[in-house]
């Protein structure tokens, strides 16, 4: 395995070290609050939810997509290691892990939002600042993630036509989009 891709696995791991390790303390705070504020509506008890939700598939998704390449693409030679994380990133779960990383953020801010209205007397002001930031925040992320997406494709095209990687390798032959 060249130099580069045990960089790309090493950011991978530390990525999902840190996304996982911050998962536990969300799944606490969401605890703690269901137990401690009973009396809160129940649009807000099932915005938490809805947000634990979310974070727990982003945290199956990028636990399934690192533990996949890891047993899967182990100890492949560099082309064979190219293609079989190319066909790792390019399934339904990578996909759905950029759309929980976009969301995520943006509903937080989004009720960040509605919290300083209410606490704020109303001021539409700051509000209004707040929430046209997080607009700008979530089209500034769906197009990276869209133009990432796009070139990752072009560039998973032209590494699956090389001669390379077209060659058959029998790790990847009961490889599918699960």
């Amino acid at each position: 395995m060249g130099s580069g891709l045990r960089t790309l696995l090493a950011a991978d791991l530390i990525g999902v070290t840190i996304s996982l390790s911050m998962y536990g303390p969300a799944l606490a705070q969401a605890i703690y609050y269901w137990r401690t504020f009973p009396q809160d509506r129940l649009d807000q008890r099932l915005f938490v939810l809805t947000l634990l939700t979310l974070d727990t598939f982003h945290a199956y998704t990028i636990a399934d997509l690192t533990g996949k390449s890891l047993i899967r693409c182990h100890r492949m030679s560099e082309e064979d290691w190219e293609r079989c994380y190319t066909l790792i990133t390019l399934q339904w779960t990578s996909k759905a892990s950029l759309v929980a990383l976009i969301l995520i953020p943006t509903v937080v801010q989004l009720f960040y939002a509605r919290r300083i209205y209410a606490m704020s007397g109303r001021n539409k002001w700051l509000t209004g600042i707040i929430v046209l930031l997080t607009a700008a925040g979530f089209a500034a992320a769906t197009t990276g993630v869209v133009t990432h997406v796009h070139e990752f494709r072009i560039c998973s095209i032209e590494c699956s036509t090389r001669p390379t990687l077209r060659r058959r390798v029998p790790a990847l032959e009961d490889f599918g989009d699960e």
